[in-house]
């Protein structure tokens, strides 16, 4: 049985890196085919080839947003917090506070946070820009308990606008 399983093995391993002798110059030329194509679907849709200004998103507002866990920030900033926040049945993001926000944000609360406008350089293709995206630009200036009408599917979301300049 040992002696099967061992061929077996080999059996596989060498099926498996029988696909690994890919000719270079064959996937060069995919590459830049594709790469090609993409560029003038970029023209004909109107983008700008690089000659333009730059793309700029501005957040601004405050967003509800539900405290998972609270940790102090021993290595970046000591003294300060950082809290493990998630939006209503989304993934979670961390939230950074320039102060000891233990005994002041419970854990497993949804909160309103309300936060410093801030403009980010997005990259060109990027529609829609996600505030998580950008979780080292928040500056949280205040927050309070979020309402019955501030959570879940009316939770707060934070403002976005988008500019070229």
């Amino acid at each position: 049985m040992k002696k099967f399983s061992g061929i077996l093995l080999c059996l596989v391993l060498v099926l498996s890196l029988a696909a690994c002798g890919t000719d270079d110059a064959a996937l060069k030329a995919r590459y830049d085919e594709g790469y090609a194509a993409g560029k003038q679907d970029g023209l004909k849709e109107g983008s700008s080839s690089g000659t333009s200004g730059r793309k700029y998103a501005r957040f601004s507002g405050s967003f509800t947003a539900s405290v998972g866990t609270l940790i102090p920030d021993y290595y970046a900033l000591p003294g300060n917090s950082v809290a493990v926040v998630h939006f209503f049945q989304d993934g979670p993001f961390l939230l950074r506070f320039n102060e000891d926000m233990t005994g002041k944000l419970g854990e497993g609360l949804a909160y309103v946070f309300e936060f410093q406008t801030f403009e980010v350089q997005i990259p060109d293709d990027e529609q829609y820009p996600d505030i998580k995206d950008y979780m080292n630009y928040i500056s949280v200036t205040g927050f309070r308990l979020a309402e019955e009408g501030e959570m879940g599917l009316q939770s707060k979301t934070p403002d976005v606008e988008t500019a070229v300049k």
